[in-house]
């Protein structure tokens, strides 16, 4: 049986501290959950920024024993928490989080959950190379010329990702 995940997207509000550094804090988690909702689920999390200039992933993650809410306080209560560091050396921007959680009958399936953390990483590894968590980054074995180039690509090279559904 295949199991299905539903994807849920919110803003993080941050504030200064009183040496003008941005942190995230219990009361912006807070508005974040009232934001978006359910914080019960278990699944796969992006936190990441969003900027005029597009979308940066900074951190993925898993929740396999605990719910998206305590994986949260986690990254902002203790000292040196995640959150904070990933968001010193960012001047501008707004910080989000994606959350995909298992819906459906029955237990969720760690290995599918750790299966779809894979692949996030990789794909967001993909946009940012300083991505914070590297576990798992698979190396390319292949080089195709022209598939993943940006810009217009070849007639050839265009009508090759239609044909396969390559994006």
């Amino acid at each position: 049986m295949t199991a299905t995940f539903k994807v849920s997207f919110g803003r993080l509000k941050w504030k200064k501290n009183i040496n003008g550094r941005k942190n995230i804090d219990q009361d912006c988690l807070d508005e974040f959950w009232e934001e978006i909702g359910s914080s019960d689920g278990k699944g796969v999390y992006v936190f990441g920024i969003k900027a005029s200039k597009g979308w940066r992933p900074l951190y993925v993650g898993r929740m396999k024993k605990q719910n998206f809410r305590k994986r949260m306080d986690q990254h902002i209560k203790y000292k040196g928490a995640d959150f904070d560091p990933m968001l010193e050396h960012v001047k501008r921007g707004t910080p989000v989080i994606f959350t995909i959680m298992r819906v459906g009958k029955g237990r969720p399936s760690n290995s599918v959950i750790a299966a779809l953390e894979m692949d996030f990483i990789n794909y967001a590894f993909l946009r940012n190379k300083n991505l914070h968590n590297d576990r798992g980054i698979r190396k390319p074995k292949y080089v195709v010329t022209g598939l993943g180039a940006r810009g217009r690509p070849r007639p050839e090279i265009d009508d090759l990702r239609n044909m396969v559904g390559y994006v």
